[in-house]
């Protein structure tokens, strides 16, 4: 199973990134205005945003980006990284991969699932909800793959030939959504309701990667079951079941999709890109800061704020944007 670092490495290694991030941009300190920068990496230049101005939505709400929002709802942003350090959170050497050799950059996917259960906060519950305070279903899913068509989409427009994904929206997204509409709890119906919206999801994922045009490469779906029948194991469920679906019907050919259980997305994504590979991995961002809170101590679990914590040059990227 994947192995999750102490409070303390993750904090020693965030402090070390923010260190890092300050030297590069050539910044008395980390935290000051990225317009003091002295000095930009190349790789920052290296940056794409794929724009969806979220036109006929079926959410309510802002969909574009602006006001608040440094994203748009239905937008992939793209930057090049490196990941520093391993599974373990253990420093890799610069120069030097995983695998003995030198390492290579992979695009690094932004795009911002609905947040419909997070909290009783949820910031997009409100906009895919009916007058009686309940989920609208069919519009969630609905843009949820408009969303899964962009991130496709954009990997294909940057060349990649392998996607690595994740259970994409359906963690903490998902997590507390009865408390906003109890038809979700787990005391409902033995949880079918929340069940079927996990395989709607996965199914409509599939969907997406069995129409796209512009992707033609493999997808490497990094799930971790726990085997306590809990939200992971219901999360790799639903994938693995709607894959097999979309394998038997001919939606989606054997091969295009290979599945890492216990893996790390951000190796997976570097020895790929080490191997030769033309690559793109998808990270849950937020549309108001790239990165999130990245430096701070919370989001010990999220898979944003510890992708950025583990390379400089993404943090660094994330610095200049936000």
């Amino acid at each position: 199973p994947l192995q999750f670092p102490t409070d303390r490495l993750r904090d020693g290694i965030r402090d070390g990134t923010k260190k890092k991030v300050a030297q590069e941009l050539g910044l008395r300190h980390f935290g000051l205005p990225a317009r003091e920068a002295v000095c930009t990496p190349p790789h920052c230049q290296q940056v794409c945003l794929f724009t969806d101005e979220g036109e006929n939505s079926a959410g309510k709400g802002q969909a574009s980006a602006g006001g608040n929002f440094l994203l748009g709802r239905f937008e992939v942003l793209a930057l090049s990284a490196v990941a520093d350090y391993d599974e373990a959170w253990r420093f890799v050497r610069s120069g030097a991969t995983m695998n003995g050799s030198k390492r290579s950059a992979f695009w690094v996917l932004h795009s911002a699932a609905l947040n419909i259960g997070e909290n009783e906060h949820a910031t997009d519950f409100r906009d895919y909800s009916n007058e009686m305070g309940r989920l609208e279903f069919i519009a969630y899913i609905e843009d949820m793959g408009r969303i899964y068509e962009n991130i496709l989409q954009a990997a294909g427009a940057l060349g990649a030939t392998n996607l690595v994904f994740f259970p994409f929206g359906m963690g903490a997204f998902l997590r507390n959504l009865y408390k906003l509409d109890p038809e979700y709890a787990e005391a409902n119906l033995q949880g079918q309701r929340l069940r079927e919206l996990r395989q709607a999801l996965a199914k409509r994922f599939v969907r997406a990667l069995g129409e796209s045009k512009l992707f033609v490469g493999k997808v490497h779906l990094c799930i971790a079951p726990s085997g306590r029948g809990d939200e992971l194991d219901a999360n790799s469920t639903a994938f693995l079941t709607e894959i097999l679906a979309g394998v038997k019907t001919g939606l989606i050919h054997p091969k295009a999709i290979e599945t890492l259980v216990n893996a790390d997305a951000l190796v997976a994504a570097q020895n790929l890109a080490d191997a030769g590979s033309r690559v793109a991995l998808v990270n849950g961002a937020n549309r108001r800061m790239v990165g999130n809170h990245w430096f701070s101590h919370g989001a010990r679990m999220a898979i944003d704020e510890n992708l950025h914590r583990r390379s400089w040059r993404m943090a660094c990227t994330a610095y200049l944007l936000s």
